[in-house]
């Protein structure tokens, strides 16, 4: 059974990075975008940061939701038990990210949530590791789901 938990999380999250990947040329722009919005006061920058952690956030939440759609529609046995006996006790409904270990809040706006992230990433980090990394750790911590 942990087995297949692992699977599906793993699927999750190829398919996430998948979706969020940007060509090795475009990274430092959107890496320099970054770190331009976080110092920006004035909120001059170009929005490329943004529209990068926003059309992450998209591709998450589409796959994610994809994913367990399909999971409960072809009747998955071992999915069905698991979210009955497991994720079905820790909230309803089921996040679509639940999964990915990451809950947006439902009170905020999807423009508030991306500034969020924005704020919190790891400027050290985003010349260390790849820009897809760095984003999705940050929201992990910055908006984990409830235990």
């Amino acid at each position: 059974m942990q087995s297949e938990y692992r699977k599906c999380f793993t699927l999750l999250m190829a398919v996430a990075m998948l979706f969020s990947m940007v060509p090795v040329y475009a990274q430092q722009d959107i890496r320099s975008a970054c770190i331009a919005h976080k110092k920006s006061t004035t909120g001059t920058d170009n929005g490329l940061c943004q529209s990068y952690v926003g059309g992450f956030l998209d591709g998450a939440l589409l796959t994610d939701t994809a994913i367990i759609d399909n999971f409960i529609n072809e009747k998955s046995s071992f999915f069905q038990r698991a979210y009955q006996t497991r994720a079905a006790k820790v909230r309803k409904p089921l996040p679509a990210t639940y999964l990915a270990k990451f809950c947006l809040p439902q009170s905020e706006t999807f423009p508030k949530i991306v500034d969020t992230i924005i704020e919190n990433l790891d400027s050290s980090l985003l010349e260390l590791k790849p820009l897809n990394h760095v984003t999705y750790e940050t929201i992990k911590r910055i908006y984990p789901c409830e235990e």
